[in-house]
């Protein structure tokens, strides 16, 4: 199995909707990060490394929810999101199965997109303006 790279986009608040991923061109720019992975990886995988250079992820004392949706073309070329699963940051609040899930799972394709929004699960003391890479 081979590495690939993966364009994630991170922000707070709901997905984006597909209008946001329709002229590649003009993809989202704040928020954009590029991570090396497998097939095989884990969602719960992905939020380890996402964990590493979010700074809202670094606090330990805050818990979030990170939705994952899945980025990309219909049979018509019109980019669609679609959410594929939930996981929670400190793993306290929302016990699926969700966080084992795999890339190869949830049918992603290379050249695809993650969009993942997060969300705090309970009062967070967490006020960081600049809480997303950028």
């Amino acid at each position: 199995m081979t590495p690939f790279l993966i364009r994630v986009f991170v922000h707070r608040g709901r997905h984006f909707g597909d209008e946001e991923y329709r002229d590649p061109s003009n993809l989202p720019k704040n928020g954009q990060i590029h991570i090396h992975t497998w097939m095989d990886a884990t969602l719960q995988e992905l939020k380890k490394l996402l964990a590493e250079v979010v700074p809202m992820l670094k606090h330990p004392h805050n818990d979030f929810e990170l939705s994952f949706a899945l980025v990309y073309p219909d049979r018509k070329g019109r980019m669609v999101v679609k959410e594929v699963g939930k996981v929670s940051h400190q793993q306290t609040m929302l016990n699926n199965n969700d966080s084992q899930k795999t890339l190869k799972d949830l049918k992603f394709e290379i050249g695809d997109f993650l969009d993942v929004s997060i969300n705090p699960i309970r009062n967070n003391s967490y006020r960081g303006d600049h809480d997303i890479r950028g």
